[in-house]
C-alpha cells in the first residue's frame, strides 16, 4: 500500500502539540527529582545516595520496561499491543505513586 502526502497531514497537529506540551511537563518532573532524592539521605551521604537511587531507578524505569514492552510486542498482535503496554506503564506509574507516598517526610528531622 502506497502512502500519499496527505497521510502525514493528519498527524501534524498532534506532533506540534506534543512538541509544545511535553518539554514543560518533563522540566517540572526532572526539576523535582534531585530534591526528592537528596532530602532522603544524610548530608554526608547525600551525593552518593542520590546517585545510587537515580541509577537504580533508571535500570528499572528505563531498561526493564523497554525489554518487557518488546516481549509484549513480540507475543501479541501489534494492533493490540498498545493496550498491554499501556497497562504496563500504568502499573509502573502506580508503583511510583505508592513509593512516593510511602517515603517518610523529612521535614523537621535532623538527618545531618
Amino acid at each position: 500500500m502506497e502512502r500519499g502526502p496527505e497521510d502525514g497531514v493528519r498527524t501534524r497537529p498532534v506532533n506540534a502539540a506534543s512538541l509544545v506540551l511535553y518539554p514543560p511537563g518533563m522540566a517540572i518532573y526532572y526539576g523535582a527529582i534531585p530534591a526528592f532524592y537528596t532530602e532522603n539521605f544524610p548530608t554526608r551521604y547525600r551525593v552518593s545516595g542520590a546517585s545510587a537511587a537515580y541509577q537504580i531507578s533508571q535500570v528499572y524505569g528505563g531498561g526493564l520496561i523497554a525489554i518487557m514492552a518488546g516481549l509484549i510486542l513480540k507475543s501479541v498482535v501489534i494492533k493490540h499491543a498498545f493496550i498491554y503496554i499501556g497497562l504496563l506503564v500504568m502499573v509502573y506509574a502506580l508503583a511510583a505513586i505508592w513509593a512516593i507516598l510511602a517515603t517518610p517526610d523529612t521535614k523537621g528531622i535532623d538527618i545531618a
